[in-house]
């Protein structure tokens, strides 16, 4: 049982430097999660700081809390993925 756990823990490691190291090479910065809130205007769903200053313009139809960097929001009938710029992560789709 202790060599297993041992073994998971390695495993985990190697995994968290791996993602680390890849993000480092590509030359991407790796930023710490602001808290972002919904915000509703006209009907649609958009986010902002905690200062008030909008960070995500409203335009989707639905939107959900930031869960690991990540939103799922909703345009017409599509899902997708955002992350806190409002970059899309995973384009829109049924």
């Amino acid at each position: 049982m202790n060599r297993l756990r041992i073994i998971l823990c390695v495993c985990v490691f190697v995994c968290v430097f791996f993602m680390a190291g890849c993000a480092h090479f590509r030359g991407e910065k790796i930023v710490k999660d602001a808290p972002l809130y919904r915000i509703s205007v006209n009907q649609k769903v958009g986010f902002i700081d905690r200062t008030g200053k909008i960070v995500i313009k409203p335009k989707f139809k639905e939107a959900y809390n930031f869960y690991e960097g990540l939103a799922c929001v909703k345009i017409g009938k599509k899902y997708g993925y955002i992350d806190n710029t409002g970059k899309y992560i995973w384009e829109p789709t049924r």
